[in-house]
């Protein structure tokens, strides 16, 4: 979200980038410290992760907690340095680029784990797609519910905003993106060894319809403002954020339920 407001040259635009700068990547930091936490529930043992990083070569898994703790470490220089007011425009430019690239690199590297030929289901141009349609949507809904507290008084304004539309369509594109790889998805083979759990048709209906809703919202949010107040836009991208949210956790759990493994 910052990426894209940062290339505006209207006052507002540069303004609302100034405000929004910091609250951003407080929530960024935060969310990547409560995730680095949780994931060391994955280690059966804790006290080795110093070897993770020894298998750079050979190991995405190794990749992708190297690039982790890069995206954690740019966020954190970047968090102090913006608190502590000591970045010039240029060197807060150099950082956003700076996080933005090694964010894009940590969610290839985790896709990539997936990506496994004894798994065809996942190992397919559909997982990086999954989990960058994923961080697209999640992501920028997060930042339109950042945006809310900015525009208390101006019940339609930001909607005006060019940024805040180019935002809407790209999660737009990223569902669309993300609905037309699915129907591509390959056929479970007859050599399985695990065959999928399966998932109810409706669970991908209630999928799809969260997706829709929320996207729904936010496309009337931006394009079709209208004269209700203030507190009443900030429910309704709350509810878009919330159902974007729970849309794709339930995507997680359908493309988890796909698993199927060949061979013995």
């Amino acid at each position: 979200g910052l990426a894209v407001i940062s290339a505006g040259k209207q006052v507002a635009v540069r303004l609302a980038f100034l405000q929004l700068r910091l609250p951003a990547v407080s929530v960024a930091l935060l969310l990547m410290a409560v995730a680095m936490l949780f994931s060391f529930f994955h280690l059966g043992s804790p006290l080795k992760a110093v070897y993770a990083l020894s298998a750079l070569r050979t190991s995405w898994l190794s990749r992708e907690i190297l690039m982790v703790s890069v995206f954690g470490l740019l966020l954190l220089a970047w968090y102090i340095l913006l608190r502590t007011r000591s970045l010039s425009e240029r060197a807060s430019s150099v950082m956003l680029w700076l996080c933005l690239a090694a964010g894009l690199l940590m969610v290839w590297s985790m896709a990539r784990i997936y990506m496994l030929p004894a798994v065809p289901p996942w190992n397919s141009v559909y997982t990086p797609v999954l989990f960058y349609s994923g961080g697209v949507m999640s992501g920028f809904s997060l930042f339109f519910l950042l945006e809310v507290p900015g525009h208390e008084g101006e019940a339609g304004r930001f909607g005006q905003l060019p940024y805040s539309r180019v935002m809407v369509l790209m999660i737009l594109s990223a569902f669309l993106i993300r609905s037309i790889f699915s129907l591509f998805q390959q056929p479970v083979a007859p050599e399985v060894a695990f065959p999928p759990a399966g998932v109810h048709w409706l669970v991908r209906a209630v999928h799809y319809l969260l997706f829709i809703a929320g996207i729904g919202l936010l496309l009337k949010r931006t394009f079709l403002p209208v004269n209700l107040s203030p507190k009443t836009w900030r429910y309704l991208v709350v509810i878009a954020f919330l159902s974007i949210l729970a849309g794709e956790l339930l995507g997680r759990f359908i493309f988890f339920a796909g698993y199927y493994r060949l061979g013995v």
